[in-house]
């Protein structure tokens, strides 16, 4: 049985027009999650520079162009934390390379090679200073932000990455569109794996987890195919094409 078309993703997507990281903060202004959580981006060429001596050790010894990715990705976090009222301290990162946020905050980064994202937020409600209506008073557990290019994904990858439930809706597509919503459904999955923190027992890969969104409707939501031992929180999710991206983000709360 086939699933997934053949067919390829355009190997030559035009250049983000100017004003790309603009349109992608527009697009999130309009989306809920946007009145309790801080989104801010910027080209990884104008936000690279050294870091503070506690960040650059992490990066010391890596290639030119991951050491310009976590530049930036410290610069635009430290830019937004202040904007929350929680900079001033220096963010380490964990063994398997997520930043360590101050107590009290949630955040979340990713970047292309050219572009840089991060959003971050006071967990209750009772500390921001943004105004909050995600979920009356609920506190937030996880945020998860994602942007990829669209021609991320091959079909020899998507085995690897969607349920058979999953492959099967995208086949349903016409093939032209199938590039572009494997890649949100991946991302999604990205940003969910990011919100609750990494893998864990029951989530182990991208199969782990499956989506029951359709076109047409509301972004996807990401939830464990397996049974788990915890109560899954509340999710609320958002998405936006802009040009040759999307991005997308998941938000955990109580």
């Amino acid at each position: 049985m086939r699933f997934l078309s053949d067919v390829e993703p355009a190997q030559d997507l035009p250049e983000p027009l100017p004003g790309f990281v603009d349109r992608v903060l527009a697009g999130w202004q309009e989306c809920r999650l946007s009145t309790r959580i801080l989104l801010r981006g910027g080209r990884i060429q104008d936000l690279c520079k050294v870091q503070p001596g506690e960040e650059r050790y992490f990066i010391q010894d890596a290639p030119q162009h991951r050491q310009r990715e976590f530049s930036a990705g410290r610069r635009l976090a430290h830019q937004a934390l202040a904007m929350i009222g929680a900079d001033g301290t220096h963010l380490p990162r964990k063994p398997n390379g997520d930043v360590v946020w101050p107590p009290g905050v949630c955040g979340s980064l990713s970047h292309t090679e050219d572009f840089c994202l991060v959003a971050v937020a006071n967990q209750s409600t009772r500390e921001t200073g943004i105004a909050c209506n995600i979920a009356g008073e609920d506190q937030i557990l996880g945020i998860g932000i994602d942007i990829e290019k669209l021609d991320r994904l091959y079909f020899d990858d998507w085995q690897m990455l969607f349920s058979m439930q999953e492959m099967e809706m995208l086949e349903a597509l016409p093939s032209e569109w199938q590039p572009r919503y494997a890649t949100l459904i991946f991302s999604a999955k990205e940003s969910y794996i990011k919100a609750i923190g990494g893998w864990n027992d029951a989530i182990t890969d991208f199969c782990s987890l499956q989506t029951n969104w359709q076109i047409g409707t509301a972004s996807p939501l990401i939830y464990p195919i397996t049974e788990t031992t915890f109560s899954l929180p509340r999710q609320v999710s958002w998405h936006v094409f802009v040009d040759s991206y999307v991005v997308t983000a998941i938000c955990l709360t109580s």
